[in-house]
């Protein structure tokens, strides 16, 4: 197996990496062995260079939980873990991974949920393993801004909606491209703009031409993020039409850049969007999708776009999410 190391200063944060190829068939618990052989190896690189830390932060029960309770077992490290995963509301978990997962959860000082909806499915699955939990959203980049000129476009061009996602089952983006076309096939003077890649796009690409907007529907592959930035910020409002999600970054990068949105009420958006920053319709409804594209390409203009930024970096920018997750570390270290 070919593998190597790196290591890099990553805005500020010391950060290992580790990278290699696969060298066990897919076994039933083979990418957990994989995950724990790799944690443990970079945890050592950390603890070679940097000293053995006070606390470990682990990003999803399967498979940083179930490395970090083991860790903690061996060095005797408080964790604390950040569940993220849609894992819990898209597959049936593997037998072998339900204990895993709850020995992680309530073996944790500490269940951080991104979403209220998360922490209730999660209770429903687990119950005491997983409670208390408390909530901290993710965060997004400060990199996400309005634009300092105005890239919003101006009235005799067309108006566009954008969507950025894995063009995979699931995203939603077959039901977008639907609801659009009910609404607005041949009107020249709005677009819809699909960044992403995937194994659906073949298929969504015909779909557009079948029904008769594909000279409004551009897809743009996959682009890097400051070219996505670029997007959100030329764009006059943002549709997530996925079918479930625990958060939703991009609606908080999109509202970063003070631009409305259109999204499905799936799990996590319902604790982004509200009345001044946008619309929640149904997933999988292409009615309730397309009434609320006609709503925003007609009230567009209404939304602040300076108070949708501001009030998205006062609920999701860096400095309050590192504020909340500062206050958990402090009550932690302090309790050892």
């Amino acid at each position: 197996m070919t593998s190597s190391f790196e290591y890099e200063d990553d805005e500020g944060i010391p950060t290992f990496r580790f990278t290699g190829w696969r060298w066990l068939p897919r076994l039933v618990r083979g990418d957990c062995l994989l995950w724990d052989r790799a944690a443990r190896l970079l945890f050592q690189r950390y603890v070679d260079a940097f000293g053995t830390p006070d606390i470990i932060h682990a990003h999803s029960a399967l498979f940083a939980g179930v490395t970090a309770r083991r860790l903690r077992l061996a060095y005797g490290i408080p964790y604390v873990i950040t569940e993220h995963s849609s894992v819990f509301a898209t597959r049936r978990l593997k037998a072998w991974e339900v204990p895993q997962i709850e020995r992680a959860f309530r073996c944790a000082e500490a269940r951080i949920m991104v979403s209220p909806s998360l922490g209730h499915l999660l209770e429903g699955r687990f119950d005491g393993n997983v409670r208390p939990w408390i909530w901290i959203p993710n965060m997004v980049s400060n990199m996400f801004q309005p634009s300092p000129k105005r890239d919003r476009l101006e009235a005799d061009r067309p108006f566009v909606f954008l969507n950025v996602g894995f063009l995979r089952e699931g995203k939603g983006q077959g039901l977008l491209i639907d609801s659009f076309a009910r609404v607005f096939q041949g009107e020249a003077g709005v677009g819809l703009r699909i960044v992403g890649d995937g194994g659906l796009r073949e298929k969504l690409e015909a779909q557009a031409a079948r029904l008769g907007v594909e000279d409004q529907v551009t897809f743009l592959g996959g682009l890097g993020r400051e070219d996505v930035l670029r997007q959100m910020q030329a764009c006059d409002a943002y549709v997530l039409s996925s079918d479930y999600e625990t958060f939703g970054v991009v609606l908080v990068e999109a509202l970063a850049c003070g631009k409305p949105v259109v999204a499905t009420a799936c799990g996590g958006p319902e604790c982004i969007v509200d009345e001044t920053n946008g619309l929640l319709v149904p997933p999988g409804d292409v009615e309730a999708m397309a009434s609320a594209l006609r709503e925003m390409r007609s009230r567009a203009h209404t939304y602040d776009p300076g108070a949708i930024s501001r009030d998205c970096r006062s609920r999701f920018g860096a400095e309050t999410v590192a504020r909340e997750l500062t206050a958990v570390y402090r009550d932690v270290i302090l309790k050892r």
